[in-house]
């Protein structure tokens, strides 16, 4: 049976509601294809019986299935590499006594978060107490990123901090243990504050993913954000994004990079 408008409106409003992502209305043929694929999977010929699933509240397992197939996971190590050289800067100046905290807010398939690891292993070896949250919304690409296995040597990542920081596997690299005991996982809808984590954060990496939402869910994130940061902290997002408009609470502090204004530090 071939998806109505009505079908399509429905669709790209369960996005909304439960995930926060606003697709626009020339955007059919990306949630058709999204939708025949999940639907496929299901076994489920019949969109109305698809909707009919999705909104009942027992079919948790469907939901998340369709939320994860809106999802865009394209990342790759040390992208736009200048953050990760302005966050190893950052923690070099932190406190001795300090045990870094930071997190990572859209993780995909683990790439950023594993290269948030490498750098903090770099600059602070591995004496120190260091804390690495990655959250996302969809529970297959959080799958991936907590294996931390690579069928191809991951291009972007040196060849000295490969051998240092992964190991052969098969036919492929496993992120190391030193690693794996510095990053834990979880799924998160920032669509849908208060936050569980305490903070605060010397940290917060939220990139690439503000596009995606609408300018209330964006607002909702910035406020998470401001109360989550530490006040010498740092908030990176994407280098085609911007907070313009959001906060008055956080300055540019680099393209792309913010930090609390002052007077908010000495709020805090």
């Amino acid at each position: 049976m071939p998806l109505r408008p009505s079908h399509m409106r429905r669709f790209r409003t369960m996005a909304l509601e439960h995930a926060g992502l606003d697709i626009p209305p020339d955007k059919e043929e990306l949630v058709s294809s999204r939708v025949l694929r999940h639907m496929q999977q299901l076994g489920i010929e019949d969109p109305s019986a698809y909707i009919e699933l999705l909104e009942d509240p027992a079919q948790v397992g469907p939901r998340q299935g369709f939320i994860n197939s809106f999802t865009t996971n394209f990342t790759q190590f040390f992208r736009e590499l200048e953050h990760f050289k302005r966050l190893a800067a950052h923690l070099r100046h932190l406190p001795a006594t300090r045990a870094p905290r930071i997190w990572c807010a859209a993780s995909s398939t683990g790439e950023e978060p594993w290269s948030l690891a490498i750098i903090a292993h770099e600059v602070l070896g591995g004496g120190r107490d260091l804390r690495i949250l990655a959250t996302d919304i969809d529970t297959e690409a959080l799958k991936t990123a907590r294996r931390g296995y690579y069928l191809q040597a991951p291009k972007q990542v040196p060849r000295r901090l490969l051998e240092r920081h992964f190991v052969r596997a098969g036919e492929g690299w496993q992120v190391g243990e030193h690693l794996r005991a510095s990053v834990r996982f979880g799924r998160l809808n920032l669509d849908a504050p208060p936050y569980p984590m305490r903070g605060p954060f010397d940290a917060i990496f939220c990139r690439n993913v503000m596009i995606y939402f609408n300018r209330d869910t964006q607002k909702k994130i910035i406020r998470e954000v401001e109360r989550l940061l530490r006040a010498d902290g740092l908030f990176f997002v994407g280098n085609s994004e911007g907070i313009q408009g959001l906060s008055n609470r956080l300055q540019t502090a680099a393209p792309s990079i913010y930090r609390l204004a002052a007077s908010a530090r000495r709020a805090a």
